[in-house]
């Protein structure tokens, strides 16, 4: 007998927000403060009717600036959305930066300077 869990509907909007969102700030957004901007993750309500789209940028400096100009085009975003979802109702769409990348590269920082103020001890024959 299989036992697997099932692909919740919440699941597969994500994707496909994603995956939707993703292509309008490529090929139809043109603004040169995006660039570099990729679209990491998208967590939906149950309901269905709120999404939460994580980017991250290329540069930390880039942050403040991203977002800025996410939050302009969002209405913009918002109906090219819900032009492609073909779904009775849209969610709403609000951008947050992921700082998941961020903190993943601090850790490693962390780790290898832990390995690097390890002695070395040379093995016994």
């Amino acid at each position: 007998m299989k036992t697997h869990t099932p692909y919740k509907r919440v699941d597969r909007m994500a994707d496909l927000i994603r995956q939707i969102v993703s292509e309008i700030l490529i090929t139809q957004i043109h603004h040169c403060s995006l660039e570099g901007v990729t679209v990491t993750d998208v967590s939906v309500t149950p309901d269905l009717k709120h999404a939460k789209i994580y980017f991250s940028v290329i540069q930390r400096s880039q942050v403040d600036e991203s977002k800025k100009i996410l939050d302009q085009i969002r209405p913009t975003v918002q109906k090219k959305l819900a032009s492609q979802l073909h779904t009775r109702y849209t969610p709403s769409i609000k951008f947050v930066f992921d700082s998941s990348l961020e903190y993943g590269n601090k850790i490693n920082t962390l780790l290898d300077k832990i390995k690097a103020d390890r002695p070395i001890h040379a093995d016994e024959e």
